[in-house]
C-alpha cells in the first residue's frame, strides 16, 4: 500500500469514602477531588464524553470531579502522566482505540499500558463509516472492491495520520480484501472532507455522525459501516460483515482506567457508578448523538477486551509492516 502525506447507581458519600479506603473524617473538598484525564484536546468526541462522565460521577458521588486534558502523542502523554499518578483512587483516564494500538506502533513508551494501567470499564463501541467521494463511479463496496482491483493504488483514502484507526481500518481492507489503495494523510477531517467532495480522495473513514451532518448533501455516499450491526439511526448503511468481508468487526472503542494499585474497592464502584451513568436515557441520547454505542463492562472484562484489540491490530502492524512516522 502506497501512502502520500498531506497537508442510576447513586453512592452515599460514606460508601465512597469507604471504597477509596479513606476515613470519612479526613475527606476535605481538596482531597476528594478526582481527576478525570482527557488525553486528547478539548473539544472533540473524547473531551464531550470526559465531560459527561465527570460530570456524572460528581453527582453520583458526591465529589468534585475535574477534566483534566493532556493531549498529544495519540494519547500517549496524557495516559503516561495517568498511568504514574498516585493509585489513590482519585485518577481516572479516558481511552480510545490508540490505546490498544500504540505498543504495537511504538518500540519505547514511557509507560506499560498493560501493566501501569488497570480497566474500569469499557464505555462504548465506535463503528468507522467508509465513505467514497460521490465523483468515484461505484455505489457499493462490491463495486469498490472491483474498481480498487482494476485500478491497483488509484483509490487514495484519508486517515488522520500513520497508526490511526482509519489508516488500521484501510490496511485491514487491503489485506482482507486483497486491494492496493494509498494512504493519504490529513491533519484535518474538514481537509479531507474538502477533498472528498471534490473527488481529489477517493475514500474516507471517519464516524457515522459525517453521515448525520454530510449524507443529504449528496457529496458522499456511505459504502459500509465496521460494526457488527447496522447503526440504529443510519439503518441502510451495510456492514462490511454483509457485503464483502463476512466476519469483520473493526469499530473503535472508548473506556475508562485508572492507574496499576488503585484499591479494587474504588475501581468497582467507579464501574459500577459508570455503568449506571451511561445507562442513563439522557446520556444514552447524547452518546448516540455521536456514534457511540453504550457498553458498561466490569473491569476484567474491559482489561480482556483491550488485550483483544491489541493483539488484532498488533497482527495486522506487524503483518503490513506499518512504521510510525519519524
Amino acid at each position: 500500500m502506497r501512502r502520500i502525506v498531506k497537508g442510576s447507581i447513586r453512592s452515599i458519600l460514606a460508601t465512597a469514602v469507604a471504597a477509596f479506603g479513606v476515613a470519612a473524617a479526613a475527606i476535605t473538598p481538596a482531597s476528594a477531588q478526582i481527576q478525570f484525564v482527557s488525553p486528547y484536546p478539548p473539544g472533540g468526541i473524547t473531551d464531550i464524553v470526559s465531560r459527561t462522565l465527570a460530570d456524572g460521577l460528581s453527582k453520583s458521588l458526591n465529589q468534585t470531579v475535574i477534566v483534566l486534558n493532556k493531549p498529544g502523542a495519540n494519547g500517549m502523554i496524557g495516559s503516561d502522566y495517568a498511568a504514574k499518578s498516585a493509585p489513590d483512587g482519585k485518577t481516572l483516564l479516558l481511552v480510545a482505540a490508540a490505546h490498544a494500538i500504540n505498543p504495537s506502533m511504538h518500540a519505547r513508551m514511557a509507560y506499560d499500558p498493560f501493566k501501569d494501567l488497570v480497566g474500569v470499564s469499557l464505555i462504548g463501541k465506535t463503528g468507522p463509516v467508509i465513505f467514497a467521494s460521490a465523483k468515484l463511479p461505484i455505489t457499493t463496496m462490491q463495486e469498490l472492491v472491483a474498481y480498487a482491483k482494476k485500478h491497483p493504488g488509484k483509490v487514495t483514502y484519508g486517515s488522520s495520520g500513520v497508526g490511526s484507526g482509519a489508516h488500521l481500518v484501510g490496511e485491514l481492507l487491503c489485506q482482507t480484501l486483497g486491494i492496493d489503495m494509498t494512504h493519504v494523510v490529513y491533519k484535518g477531517s474538514e481537509a479531507a472532507l474538502i477533498d472528498l467532495f471534490n473527488g481529489e480522495l477517493s475514500l474516507f473513514i471517519n464516524t457515522v455522525q459525517t453521515w448525520a451532518q454530510h449524507g443529504s448533501s449528496g457529496k458522499l455516499r456511505a459504502l459500509a459501516i465496521g460494526s457488527a450491526a447496522r447503526w440504529p439511526r443510519a439503518p441502510d448503511i451495510p456492514t462490511l460483515d454483509e457485503t464483502v468481508a463476512p466476519g469483520m468487526v473493526a469499530d473503535s472503542f472508548l473506556g475508562v482506567l485508572a492507574p496499576a494499585g488503585t484499591p479494587a474497592a474504588a475501581v468497582d464502584t467507579y464501574s459500577k457508578t459508570i455503568a449506571a451513568i451511561i445507562a442513563r436515557k439522557d446520556v444514552t441520547e447524547r452518546l448516540m448523538d455521536y456514534g457511540i454505542e453504550p457498553t458498561g463492562s466490569t473491569p476484567a472484562a474491559f482489561d480482556a477486551f483491550i488485550a483483544s484489540e491489541a493483539k488484532k491490530w498488533g497482527d495486522l502492524i506487524r503483518a503490513r509492516n506499518i512504521k510510525p512516522d519519524r
